[in-house]
């Protein structure tokens, strides 16, 4: 550690320490996001927990989007390169910050959460997509509605509960969670 770190260390300790909080929290999120996609069919969270988040979701995303892009503006002697990859570089980062940070808020509670102080749970859904097509990423998918990126979507869902699913049906997902989210383990048409 050079003087310098430490002076700024010592000259303001609030800083530094919301700092060193939003690293953590990135740094929690990143496995927390790829266990989401392990277990199960993945995790879901709740459209009630969206709903209630999304505020401070796009708050989140909008300061890390811009923290990011100062902090990439002021070390840019630093991005390895020519003056055009340096440009895009930065001219990319506040979008890159508001996806991490609104997705690292919005994920990591219930996330945690379910990890924690799950137990077995059925969460309703309303399907938006049944028809869609395999992806190397997501093998027989149903898009849910009013989800965010990266987390709408059921994958292995086998054809025969696809076929009966339409846009407007409601889903009901058991597994693992909380009412905020959950590990999906089986899923079932709420119609008779």
């Amino acid at each position: 550690m050079t003087n310098e770190q430490s002076l700024v260390r010592r000259q303001r300790p609030l800083l530094a320490a919301v700092v060193l909080l939003i690293v953590f929290w990135y740094l929690l999120a990143v496995p927390l996001f790829i266990a989401t996609k392990v277990y199960g069919y993945g995790f879901v969270p709740s459209a009630e927990w969206i709903s209630k988040i999304n505020g401070f979701g796009i708050a989140a995303g909008l300061v890390s989007g811009i923290f990011l892009c100062g902090f990439m503006f002021s070390r840019s002697d630093t991005i390895p390169g020519g003056d055009l990859k340096k440009t895009v570089t930065i001219l990319f980062s506040p979008l890159f910050g508001f996806v991490l940070g609104r997705t690292t808020c919005v994920m990591t509670i219930p996330v945690l959460l379910s990890i924690v102080a799950g137990h077995h749970v059925e969460l309703s859904f309303i399907v938006e997509d049944a028809a869609g097509h395999s992806e190397k990423a997501c093998s027989l998918p149903v898009a849910l509605r009013d989800l965010p990126i990266f987390f709408n979507q059921l994958c292995g869902v086998s054809n025969d509960l696809r076929g009966t699913l339409r846009p407007g049906t409601r889903l009901i997902v058991e597994g693992h969670g909380t009412r905020f989210g959950i590990y999906a383990t089986s899923f079932h048409n709420a119609a008779p």
